[in-house]
């Protein structure tokens, strides 16, 4: 923007240094301030150009390499539950096993009672 600025402001000093009066430089001025409106213009439209154009290549390359998302595949994450809930349900399995436990030390007792019967006859 400076630069246009700049360039803009070298014709003011040469028509000023070339005497073409106090009229003919403020008729320049205005012409040139008319002018930098038009490049300011023309900037801000084009930046707004560049910034459409970013949002497309953004959109096509982020639904390529967004690695945010989720494996369709995948397993559901868990439920969070409250800490209550979870206390019953840990209880609740530790009875299970515990059930379980149970049954598999009465079957082993039930078949080694039937190994020394075997023995003994």
């Amino acid at each position: 923007m400076n630069g246009y600025v700049q360039t803009l402001q070298k014709p003011l000093l040469a028509v000023t240094q070339n005497g073409e009066g106090k009229k003919g430089a403020e008729s320049r001025l205005i012409e040139l301030e008319k002018r930098r409106g038009e490049v300011q213009r023309a900037e801000i439209a084009q930046r707004e150009i560049a910034k459409e154009e970013q949002f497309k290549g953004d959109a096509i390359y982020w639904v390529i390499y967004n690695l945010d998302i989720k494996n369709p595949r995948g397993k559901q994450d868990f439920e969070h539950r409250p800490p209550e809930q979870l206390g019953d349900d840990i209880l609740r399995k530790e009875q299970r096993i515990a059930e379980i436990m149970a049954e598999i030390k009465l079957a082993l007792s039930q078949h080694s009672g039937r190994e020394v019967e075997e023995v003994a006859t």
